[in-house]
Protein backbone atom coordinates (compact mmCIF):
# COMPACT_ATOMS: atom_id res chain seq x y z
CA UNK A 1 0.00 0.00 0.00
CA UNK A 2 2.90 2.26 0.53
CA UNK A 3 5.00 1.70 -2.42
CA UNK A 4 1.34 2.04 -4.36
CA UNK A 5 0.92 5.64 -2.98
CA UNK A 6 4.04 6.59 -4.17
CA UNK A 7 6.19 6.11 -1.00
CA UNK A 8 8.68 4.62 0.30
CA UNK A 9 9.27 2.51 3.49
CA UNK A 10 12.02 3.76 5.79
CA UNK A 11 14.56 1.40 7.00
CA UNK A 12 18.18 0.63 7.81
CA UNK A 13 18.51 0.01 4.08
CA UNK A 14 16.88 3.09 3.33
CA UNK A 15 16.92 5.86 5.80
CA UNK A 16 15.29 8.70 3.51
CA UNK A 17 12.01 6.90 2.90
CA UNK A 18 8.51 8.45 3.59
CA UNK A 19 7.32 5.69 6.18
CA UNK A 20 8.73 3.89 9.16
CA UNK A 21 7.27 0.76 10.10
CA UNK A 22 7.69 -0.51 13.58
CA UNK A 23 6.02 -4.25 14.97
CA UNK A 24 4.81 -3.42 18.54
CA UNK A 25 3.20 -6.46 18.97
CA UNK A 26 -1.00 -7.17 19.81
CA UNK A 27 -2.44 -4.22 21.41
CA UNK A 28 -5.19 -5.03 24.49
CA UNK A 29 -7.86 -6.64 22.81
CA UNK A 30 -6.64 -7.55 19.59
CA UNK A 31 -6.41 -10.85 18.05
CA UNK A 32 -4.74 -13.05 15.83
CA UNK A 33 -7.85 -14.53 14.12
CA UNK A 34 -11.69 -14.14 14.33
CA UNK A 35 -13.93 -16.68 15.01
CA UNK A 36 -16.27 -16.67 12.43
CA UNK A 37 -18.47 -20.10 13.44
CA UNK A 38 -19.88 -19.78 16.77
CA UNK A 39 -21.76 -23.24 16.24
CA UNK A 40 -20.33 -26.34 16.97
CA UNK A 41 -21.77 -28.21 13.95
CA UNK A 42 -20.81 -25.97 10.34
CA UNK A 43 -21.30 -27.56 7.48
CA UNK A 44 -18.42 -28.49 4.95
CA UNK A 45 -18.52 -27.40 1.28
CA UNK A 46 -16.87 -28.40 -1.94
CA UNK A 47 -13.55 -26.15 -0.44
CA UNK A 48 -11.80 -28.10 2.33
CA UNK A 49 -11.30 -24.56 4.29
CA UNK A 50 -14.66 -23.28 3.51
CA UNK A 51 -17.24 -23.74 6.54
CA UNK A 52 -21.22 -22.93 6.20
CA UNK A 53 -22.90 -22.37 9.27
CA UNK A 54 -26.03 -24.62 10.80
CA UNK A 55 -27.87 -22.43 13.12
CA UNK A 56 -31.12 -21.89 13.67
CA UNK A 57 -33.26 -18.80 13.25
CA UNK A 58 -36.92 -17.83 13.40
CA UNK A 59 -38.46 -16.85 9.75
CA UNK A 60 -39.30 -13.02 9.86
CA UNK A 61 -42.70 -13.91 10.35
CA UNK A 62 -42.27 -14.82 13.47
CA UNK A 63 -39.38 -12.74 14.58
CA UNK A 64 -41.14 -9.52 14.13
CA UNK A 65 -43.89 -10.60 16.63
CA UNK A 66 -41.28 -11.59 19.10
CA UNK A 67 -39.49 -8.28 18.47
CA UNK A 68 -42.97 -6.40 19.37
CA UNK A 69 -42.70 -8.16 22.34
CA UNK A 70 -39.19 -7.11 23.19
CA UNK A 71 -39.82 -3.11 23.15
CA UNK A 72 -43.30 -4.25 25.14
CA UNK A 73 -41.28 -5.48 27.79
CA UNK A 74 -38.47 -3.18 27.28
CA UNK A 75 -40.89 0.06 27.82
CA UNK A 76 -42.29 -1.81 30.75
CA UNK A 77 -38.87 -2.05 31.74
CA UNK A 78 -39.53 -5.52 32.38
CA UNK A 79 -35.62 -6.94 33.29
CA UNK A 80 -37.01 -10.62 33.78
CA UNK A 81 -39.27 -10.57 30.81
CA UNK A 82 -36.48 -9.02 28.53
CA UNK A 83 -34.01 -11.64 29.59
CA UNK A 84 -36.34 -14.67 29.88
CA UNK A 85 -38.03 -13.76 26.03
CA UNK A 86 -33.39 -13.28 24.81
CA UNK A 87 -33.30 -16.80 26.83
CA UNK A 88 -36.08 -18.03 24.21
CA UNK A 89 -35.49 -16.76 21.41
CA UNK A 90 -30.95 -17.12 21.56
CA UNK A 91 -30.59 -21.26 22.31
CA UNK A 92 -27.25 -20.51 23.12
CA UNK A 93 -27.73 -17.56 25.35
CA UNK A 94 -26.71 -18.40 29.08
CA UNK A 95 -28.20 -15.88 31.47
CA UNK A 96 -25.50 -14.75 34.00
CA UNK A 97 -27.13 -12.92 37.22
CA UNK A 98 -29.47 -10.65 36.86
CA UNK A 99 -28.82 -6.59 37.96
CA UNK A 100 -31.66 -4.03 37.06
CA UNK A 101 -29.89 -0.87 38.09
CA UNK A 102 -33.03 0.67 36.98
CA UNK A 103 -35.49 -0.92 39.33
CA UNK A 104 -32.67 -1.04 42.15
CA UNK A 105 -32.30 2.89 41.53
CA UNK A 106 -36.00 3.56 41.62
CA UNK A 107 -36.25 1.49 44.71
CA UNK A 108 -33.50 3.93 46.45
CA UNK A 109 -36.04 7.03 46.74
CA UNK A 110 -36.86 10.16 44.72
CA UNK A 111 -33.38 11.00 44.52
CA UNK A 112 -32.00 8.43 42.88
CA UNK A 113 -35.05 8.22 40.67
CA UNK A 114 -34.89 7.12 37.17
CA UNK A 115 -37.34 7.93 34.31
CA UNK A 116 -37.65 6.44 31.50
CA UNK A 117 -37.54 8.81 28.40
CA UNK A 118 -40.13 7.98 25.61
CA UNK A 119 -40.07 8.78 21.91
CA UNK A 120 -43.00 8.57 20.02
CA UNK A 121 -41.08 8.50 16.75
CA UNK A 122 -39.11 5.26 18.14
CA UNK A 123 -41.05 2.27 16.09
CA UNK A 124 -39.95 -1.51 15.37
CA UNK A 125 -37.93 -1.79 12.53
CA UNK A 126 -36.45 -4.81 10.73
CA UNK A 127 -33.17 -5.51 11.52
CA UNK A 128 -32.35 -5.42 7.95
CA UNK A 129 -33.56 -2.95 5.47
CA UNK A 130 -32.52 -2.68 2.09
CA UNK A 131 -32.52 -0.56 -0.99
CA UNK A 132 -32.21 -2.90 -3.85
CA UNK A 133 -34.83 -4.57 -4.87
CA UNK A 134 -35.36 -7.91 -5.48
CA UNK A 135 -32.82 -10.10 -7.26
CA UNK A 136 -34.94 -11.98 -10.26
CA UNK A 137 -32.33 -14.94 -10.22
CA UNK A 138 -30.81 -16.58 -6.90
CA UNK A 139 -27.26 -15.28 -6.67
CA UNK A 140 -26.08 -18.40 -5.93
CA UNK A 141 -26.56 -21.17 -7.12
Amino acid sequence: MIELSGLSIRSPENPDGDIEIDIVGLRPGEKLYEELLIGNDPITTAHPRIMMANEAFLPWGKLSGRLEQLAVLLDRQDAAGVRALLVELVPEYVAGKLTDWVTSANRAGDSARVVPIKDERAKVQPAVRSTRKAAKRPLVS
